[in-house]
């Protein structure tokens, strides 16, 4: 008999610090070219932007466990999104996003956008 294995992912909270406001098809974009660029189409990492605010610039990122490290590098590498220098702030990650709220909410990490959720 054949079972099927679940996927299992990962939830990644990121701090985006930039001059400007950076928008979410704009990180997507420039996150995917990243990732091309290092590990080419072999490399694919499969991941899904959750939540986006580019006023306070927090991101919540969902991805398969085994896409986890290279998904790290390539925020890491990825300094600049059209034209814009940035630094992503990795904050948390957990396997399952009610704790990584929760997480988040102990240590007084953007509170006010997680309250509403």
């Amino acid at each position: 008999m054949l079972r099927l294995i679940r996927q299992k992912y990962r939830w990644l909270a990121l701090e985006i610090i930039s001059e400007k406001n950076i928008g979410k098809e704009s990180f997507i974009s420039a996150l995917k070219h990243k990732i091309y660029e290092l590990f080419g189409s072999f490399g694919d990492v499969s991941f899904r932007v959750e939540e986006y605010d580019s006023q306070r610039g927090f991101c919540i990122i969902r991805c398969l466990r085994e896409d986890l490290r290279r998904l790290r590098v390539a925020l890491v590498l990825l300094r600049d999104i059209q034209g814009t220098p940035v630094v992503m702030n990795d904050l948390y990650c957990s396997g399952t996003l009610k704790k990584l709220r929760e997480e988040l909410k102990k240590r007084r990490l953007f509170i006010s956008l997680l309250e509403n959720t």
